[in-house]
């Protein structure tokens, strides 16, 4: 990708500045090409793995999962879910033909 396309992407990311209890909330919402989607993951993959080490190793928090994604595109051909769990990103993905 372009540094110009990253630049784009990366408006994507939102991040909560507070939050009103325990829990922190951050959200990505934009419209990319399936191109795009390596480098998402990457960044998605940075997001677990620094979740991960910031939890005590046997806290409740580093039981439980981090965090989900999903991804669909335009056409209805793909949907990916990716759970950040232990530091990883675990992807499924399930094709599909919209009715």
């Amino acid at each position: 990708m372009t540094p110009e396309q990253v630049r784009l992407y990366a408006q994507g990311w939102v991040l909560a500045e507070d939050s009103p209890n325990w829990t922190k909330y951050c959200f990505y919402g934009a419209d990319i090409h399936r191109e795009a989607l390596a480098w998402l993951l990457a960044q998605v993959r940075v997001l677990a793995q620094t979740l991960h080490d910031g939890d005590e190793p046997c806290s409740e928090a580093a039981q439980r999962c981090d965090g989900m994604l999903c991804v669909d595109d335009d056409e209805g051909d793909l949907s990916l879910v990716w759970y950040l769990k232990d530091g990883v990103v675990l992807e499924r993905t399930q094709h599909h033909t919209v009715p």
